[in-house]
């Protein structure tokens, strides 16, 4: 399927199911209305160098148990998210740059386990990459700025790995983890936020390591609730506020981390607050 338009239909612009495996690229696909393309069954193949736009619900839409390669694409001016990846699809999400969307950037949710690597996701009205239910993605080397909510949300059940990302210039924190979900969070850098670099709430338990938080205009890393896990060997720089803050219903272990420059407004008994060289809670 290759350089073809499809406009103004009254479902989605292409509509691959079943055990298809086709290569779909060079389309121009847009102003539909149940999508650009909806990918369900066992489907697979490869979705390439397309541009989808301006269409009702999604971009994309991964459903059942289908798995495609998704690389070099654009999404933008979606009213929905610009990729959804739901059931218990895999597949490959690469090199797309997903923007402008009206919802979220990409939605990940139900059991879905796909690996979304090195795409940008900016501009979208709401968070960049929202993780929910009980699903399993490998989030990496992707550059997330600019959207409206938090460039990564993860909350519910959810889980996977979330490394060597690029977290920055979003409206609220860098990235939310909420719910009871239990992510490893390691090696990528939060900067520039309008809120924390990463925040931490309800009764998530993430392991966040080696990660750098700078220049946001809150802190660094807050945790609250009864929020746990592990917050090791990170480095918080020039934020705001303060490097780390625990309210003092969290409870997560903090060890060697590096916290320094930071800004420190007055403690009250709600808090505890580490800045400057602080390593671990009193």
């Amino acid at each position: 399927m290759d350089h073809n338009q499809s406009f103004h239909n009254d479902g989605p612009g292409m509509y691959i199911r079943g055990e298809a495996a086709p290569d779909v690229r060079h389309n121009q696909i847009k102003v539909n209305r149940q999508g650009g393309i909806r990918i369900q069954g066992s489907a697979s193949g490869t979705i390439e160098e397309n541009t989808i736009s301006f269409n009702k619900e999604s971009g994309v839409g991964f459903e059942d148990t289908s798995s495609s390669l998704m690389q070099n694409n654009r999404m933008t001016q979606n009213e929905g998210a610009g990729i959804l990846v739901g059931g218990q699809a895999k597949g490959v999400i690469r090199r797309n740059e997903v923007d402008g969307n009206q919802e979220q950037g990409m939605m990940v949710q139900e059991n879905a386990m796909p690996d979304i690597q090195d795409n940008t996701v900016h501009s979208n009205h709401m968070t960049g990459i929202r993780v929910s239910q009980e699903s399993k993605p490998n989030i990496s080397d992707n550059t997330v700025h600019s959207n409206k909510k938090y460039g990564i949300w993860v909350h519910d059940d959810a889980q996977g790995h979330i490394q060597h990302n690029r977290l920055h210039s979003n409206s609220s924190s860098g990235m939310h983890e909420g719910g009871q979900s239990q992510t490893n969070v390691e090696n990528n850098r939060m900067f520039g936020n309008q809120g924390n670099g990463l925040s931490i709430s309800d009764q998530a338990a993430p392991t966040v390591r080696r990660n750098k938080m700078k220049v946001n205009q809150k802190a660094g890393i807050r945790i609250k609730d009864t929020a746990s896990g592990t917050i090791e060997d990170n480095t918080m720089t020039f934020n705001m506020k303060d490097g780390i803050e625990i309210n003092a219903t969290a409870h997560p272990v903090v060890n060697e981390n590096k916290m320094t420059h930071n800004r420190r407004p007055q403690a009250n008994k709600h808090k505890r607050l580490f800045s400057q060289t602080d390593m671990s809670p009193p």
